[in-house]
C-alpha cells in the first residue's frame, strides 16, 4: 500500500492511474475478506484501509488532476476512505469536486455524498 501511495506522486498519469486502480482493488478485496471472516477486522492498525488513510491527502489531490480518468479513479478510492473520523473533511472535498466534475457525473456524486454522510 505504501509503495502504491508513493506512485500517486509520480508525474506519469499511467503510473498514477494504475496505482489508484490497484489501491481500490486492494481495499475492496480486504473488505470482502473481512466480511467473509467475521473475526477479522478491516479497520485495524495494520489493515489495508488503515494504510491507505496515510495517503488520503494525496488521493484527494488527485481530484484536482486535469485527467478525468485520474479524477474518477481517485473519486472511487475516496469512497473507500470515508470513516466516522474523516467523513466531514472528505464530504467537503467531494462537494468542492462538484465544481470540477463533468455535468453528467454530478447526480451520481451527490448520491454518493449523501450515502457517505448517512
Amino acid at each position: 500500500i505504501n509503495i502504491l501511495g508513493r506512485f500517486l506522486l509520480n508525474k506519469d498519469n499511467n503510473i498514477r492511474y494504475v496505482a489508484l486502480n490497484t489501491l481500490a482493488r486492494c481495499i475492496t478485496e480486504a473488505k470482502q475478506h473481512a466480511r467473509e471472516n467475521e473475526d477479522a477486522s478491516d479497520e485495524g492498525p495494520n489493515s489495508a484501509a488503515s494504510a491507505l488513510q496515510r495517503h488520503r491527502n494525496t488521493v484527494v489531490d488527485c481530484l484536482k488532476d486535469p485527467d478525468i480518468s485520474i479524477r474518477q479513479r481517485a473519486l472511487e478510492l475516496i469512497y473507500h476512505l470515508v470513516n466516522a473520523e474523516n467523513v466531514e473533511s472528505l464530504a467537503a472535498e467531494l462537494l468542492n469536486y462538484l465544481v470540477l466534475c463533468p455535468r453528467e457525473h454530478r447526480a451520481d456524486i451527490c448520491t454518493r455524498i449523501l450515502r457517505v454522510v448517512d
